[in-house]
């Protein structure tokens, strides 16, 4: 999805009408599906302002990859209420800004990074997955989101002291429905207000940690985002570190705990599935602990994962604002 106002716009087809929007917050799939249906793979709409949709694989691969320069992180996400609360992150960066960012944050999320919370992830979700009991149904949903926000607020945060974790709950909470919110504007009491209220208090809190991570005495992402240093051995501030950290903590918590519960789901209901991994990774693994290297060779278990995302997607769409002309479906 991305915004325009070129006259060339009213060409696409679709409409402008302000009725969009109501119908895209309350059905937001059934809205993309008849309208792509109808229209093709691209269509306009109005959410508060003009904007064009993309759909498929073309239009993805356009947006991401082949036209990737031609399209504005900060003209699209940074027109959502999510660009106000999360308004210094890579989401909401271009250009050069957008590289430096990139470059600060791959090594926390990569293997390496990774690797360092292994253990600690594999832990809490053996632990949630201890509660299911055999004569019982549970919303696989809810014990995703628990399991999640755990692993962020652990892996991610650094917080160890369980009464803390629980405590910060109901405002990383707070965060997370904020950025959904349907405007920029801050109406005293509404979701954006709580939200950019509960970000303060988390960066208060979690101050701490940074600076326990200077010293060396701070596991988990802020740790390691404490530890960079570019190439003149500088640092990142202290406020930069927690907004980063912030931001995975969104991405961590919230897609994962989507992803998570489709796989519960879809393996409560395909056993033959849970044997089938099962059995692979024995396979590969044998006695052994997960490791990410050679995980590669879980070939069954990463087409599941893939197929997984492919029919649920945590996230159903990308905004962008066009920088400069690009063609699309004649358009």
């Amino acid at each position: 999805m991305f915004y325009g106002f070129d006259p060339r716009f009213r060409e696409i087809p679709g409409t402008s009408s302000p009725l969009e929007l109501r119908e895209m917050i309350q059905q937001p799939f059934q809205f993309i599906e008849s309208r792509f249906k109808k229209h093709g793979p691209i269509f306009r709409s109005s959410i508060l302002y003009p904007c064009v949709w993309m759909i498929g694989a073309e239009a993805n691969r356009a947006i991401m990859v082949t036209e990737r320069e031609k399209f504005s992180y900060k003209g699209g996400y940074g027109q959502l209420a999510f660009g106000r609360l999360f308004e210094h992150n890579i989401l909401v960066m271009d250009g050069e800004e957008h590289q430096r960012a990139r470059s600060i944050l791959e090594p926390a999320v990569s293997k390496i990074g990774l690797e360092n919370v292994r253990d600690l992830v594999q832990d809490i979700w053996t632990r949630h997955a201890a509660a299911f009991k055999e004569d019982s149904s549970v919303d696989v949903y809810q014990v995703a989101q628990r399991a999640t926000y755990e692993v962020s607020a652990r892996a991610l945060a650094g917080l160890v002291d369980s009464d803390e974790v629980e405590e910060l709950r109901p405002y990383f909470e707070a965060v997370i429905e904020g950025a959904m919110a349907h405007t920029q504007h801050r109406i005293p009491g509404g979701i954006l207000d709580k939200a950019l209220k509960a970000r303060q208090v988390l960066i208060k809190r979690l101050m701490p940690y940074v600076k326990k991570a200077r010293d060396g005495g701070s596991a988990g992402v802020i740790g390691l985002l404490a530890d960079y240093r570019d190439e003149n051995g500088k640092g990142l501030p202290d406020e930069e570190i927690l907004h980063h950290a912030l931001l995975l903590y969104w991405a961590g918590y919230d897609t994962t705990a989507s992803a998570g519960s489709w796989v519960l789901h879809l393996l409560a209901h395909h056993s033959s599935w849970q044997n089938r991994m099962r059995e692979e990774i024995f396979e590969v693994l044998g006695d052994r602990d997960y490791q990410l290297e050679g995980s590669s060779k879980l070939k069954t278990v990463s087409w599941f994962l893939r197929e997984v995302e492919r029919c649920g997607p945590s996230l159903f769409m990308f905004p962008r604002t066009a920088a400069e002309d690009i063609e699309f479906q004649g358009y």
